[in-house]
């Protein structure tokens, strides 16, 4: 009588010495997002508690509810327990959902406890394929059938990632709406940058450039990234695997990072331009994995996280002076990467500092890397644009500038031939007469051997200035070489041509070089003039003749046109 006297005095001073539950009750009512007001926490030190012992512990410290909706307890953070009030008015039970909404927790296991006895376990986490759960989803589904009057849930979560725990409680209906609204935002997320990926892919097979291959590598790994740490990608793809799933997180984050880094070096053309800081660049990526494979060998997952997530955060901010240089430097389409660099450091920073706590969780700033990424991307899309176009506006400059004479700026003899082959082909094809001028500068030897190639160069330029105000519009005008131009006249009949040539021969005999005084000696110039009536000859045919009438002229003293 006196041992259940003292034990039962023990029992009242127990219930007396430790406060009740901080908790209150889920409401039953109504769909709550973010649990963490409702719930009380215990750090689990030492062995690992069975779920009676748990409860006693909550009875003997029952800690205090989150001041935040979410639950976060840090990085690399021993076991956890967290304990649900559950209150059933009715006198039937009520079916209800506990949803964890942080795929990548390791170890989960739920307890759903009434009047001291477990009606029912959950074990669930990462370690585990997604196969082998009860409900098949990205995140932990605790479908609970709560019984009338006091229950309580009892959850276990174990993990080196960071230990958020977002979640959701509600009936079945409602959470399908809140999914259903999720899928929506995430799909399209995933069409959009996926449409953006197969385009630039497209145009990478079409144009190949190694720039549009990084940002399909870099809008891939980031899709890759996103499909991971929200849970889709083993969901989808690989549910029966858990064994990558673990590793899944820092590696796809180095992988980000490193094709974000690809592109960045690729689409500034460091490698040209830079190549210091471009092995800079690729060395510090190679330090990175050789980091991540030592982690993964030594089982050191919570700092592999932390690594990688520090290696995408400097990457970003690398970026930044970097893309600022080349601006400065003249790349004016740099200041897309800078903006999308800044954007992009902004969500992943936002993000980041979520995950790991320092900032409270809220489900923007959680997805705020999708929205910078996404702003990163059409940004960069434009910045690809804008280099094309620079680059088809440098390459058009440069033919053009092939096709010119580089002292006179007229056409050369190769772009003459491409100009005049088509007008050659109208004219037979129509039987229209077309004219072949040949002229060469006379004595233009004695002018380079008494003043000098320069003033024999301005002689030239001269001449040209003079040609093209005298051609028509339509002809095509070319120094066919040394002092020797040609001219071809389409739709010119010799009567027409013949008065052009008189007319030019009079002009380049005025011409006066912008140069010293050449002693005397006029600038003078002989004229071949040939006309094809049907145009059935070819231009080999047509220079022939020409020339052979150039000759003729050179032989009757020179400053004539020859017919």
């Amino acid at each position: 009588m006196r041992r259940a006297i003292r034990q039962l005095l023990v029992l009242l001073l127990i219930i007396c010495a430790a406060p009740a539950a901080a908790s209150v009750p889920l409401p039953l009512d109504q769909a709550l997002h973010g649990l963490g007001r409702y719930a009380d926490t215990l750090a689990e030190d030492g062995e690992r508690l069975t779920p009676r012992q748990a409860q006693i512990a909550f009875q003997r410290a029952p800690g205090q509810a989150a001041d935040t909706g979410v639950l976060h307890f840090g990085t690399g953070v021993g076991p956890h327990w967290i304990r649900f009030a559950l209150h059933n008015p009715s006198q039937t039970p009520v079916e209800r959902l506990l949803v964890i909404e942080n795929p990548w927790i390791d170890q989960l296991d739920a307890y759903l406890v009434h009047a001291g006895q477990v009606l029912r376990d959950w074990r669930l986490g990462d370690s585990l394929a997604f196969s082998a759960r009860e409900v098949s989803h990205r995140h932990f589904v605790l479908p609970l059938m709560i019984p009338a009057g006091d229950a309580e849930v009892l959850v276990r979560v174990e993990t080196p990632d960071p230990m958020l725990l977002p979640a959701f409680f509600g009936t079945q209906e409602q959470f399908e709406r809140y999914d259903r609204l999720n899928s929506y935002s995430y799909g399209l997320l995933y069409g959009f940058l996926l449409a953006l990926a197969l385009y630039n892919l497209v145009l990478y097979f079409q144009i190949r450039l190694r720039r549009y291959l990084a940002y399909v590598g870099f809008l891939a790994s980031f899709l890759i990234l996103n499909m991971v740490y929200t849970g889709h990608f083993f969901w989808w793809f690989w549910p029966s695997q858990a064994a990558w799933w673990q590793w899944g997180h820092p590696l796809v984050i180095g992988l980000y990072a490193s094709a974000w880094a690809a592109f960045a070096t690729t689409f500034l053309q460091l490698r040209r331009y830079m190549p210091a800081l471009y092995r800079g660049v690729v060395w510090f990526i190679g330090m990175f994995w050789f980091c991540q494979l030592a982690l993964l060998v030594l089982n050191e997952q919570a700092w592999a996280v932390i690594t990688s997530i520090l290696f995408s955060l400097l990457v970003t901010l690398l970026i930044l002076p970097v893309a600022a240089m080349s601006w400065r430097s003249g790349m004016r389409e740099a200041v897309y990467l800078i903006l999308a660099s800044i954007a992009s450091a902004i969500g992943t920073g936002i993000t980041a500092a979520t995950v790991i706590n320092w900032l409270s969780f809220d489900p923007i700033g959680f997805r705020a890397i999708e929205l910078g990424i996404s702003i990163d991307a059409v940004l960069l899309s434009f910045g690809l644009a804008q280099q094309f176009r620079h680059t088809e506006r440098r390459l058009v400059v440069a033919q053009q500038v092939a096709r010119l004479d580089p002292l006179t700026g007229l056409y050369n003899r190769r772009a003459f031939e491409e100009v005049v082959v088509p007008l050659l082909a109208r004219a037979e094809r129509f039987r229209r007469p077309v004219s072949l001028i040949l002229m060469d500068l006379d004595r233009f030897k004695s002018i380079n051997d008494r003043f000098g190639h320069h003033v024999g160069d301005a002689v030239l330029r001269a001449v040209s200035d003079t040609l093209r105000a005298t051609v028509r519009k339509g002809d095509v005008l070319a120094r066919w070489g040394g002092e020797e131009f040609i001219l071809l006249l389409p739709e010119t009949d010799q009567e027409q041509a013949l008065h052009l040539a008189e007319r030019i021969r009079v002009a380049v005999a005025s011409t006066e070089p912008d140069t010293t005084t050449l002693g005397g000696v006029a600038v003078t110039t002989s004229l071949g003039l040939f006309t094809s009536n049907s145009a059935q000859q070819s231009l080999a045919q047509l220079v022939r003749e020409a020339d052979a009438l150039l000759y003729r002229a050179k032989e009757a003293g020179r400053d004539r046109v020859c017919v």
